[in-house]
């Protein structure tokens, strides 16, 4: 059962040991957009808008991350090869570049790996 449903951003999953669990790219964009918004503004009140894994994700990279160490992996996924799918790898790598390059720009240590 989902607990919270958006017509945006896919539902997020659960696993023990597991902080958050999304589906990747799209969340990844609206994960930017929030953080965005929020560095334009300071205001803690951008984060909690809504309760998709997007907002999820942005409350954690914000309010509970000292520093962020990201891992991204470069494997291509078969579902995004289908030609009516306008995802790449290069779209997820720029979103978590960008991300990255967002959280600097707030102060907060991070590194990237690409495996």
């Amino acid at each position: 059962m989902f607990e919270y449903i958006s017509p945006e951003v896919p539902p997020i999953a659960h696993m023990e040991g597991v902080d958050l669990i999304t589906e990747g790219v799209v969340t990844l964009g609206k994960t930017l957009d929030i953080l965005e918004r929020y560095a334009a503004t300071r205001d803690a009140s951008v984060l909690r808008e809504k309760k998709d894994g997007a907002y999820l994700l942005a409350q954690t990279l914000v309010e509970k991350c000292t520093s962020v160490k990201f891992i991204v992996g470069r494997a291509l996924n078969p579902a995004h090869q289908n030609p009516d799918m306008p995802i790449s790898l290069s779209i997820k790598l720029r979103l978590v570049k960008d991300i990255s390059d967002c959280l600097k720009g707030m102060g907060k240590p991070t590194t990237l790996r690409y495996c």
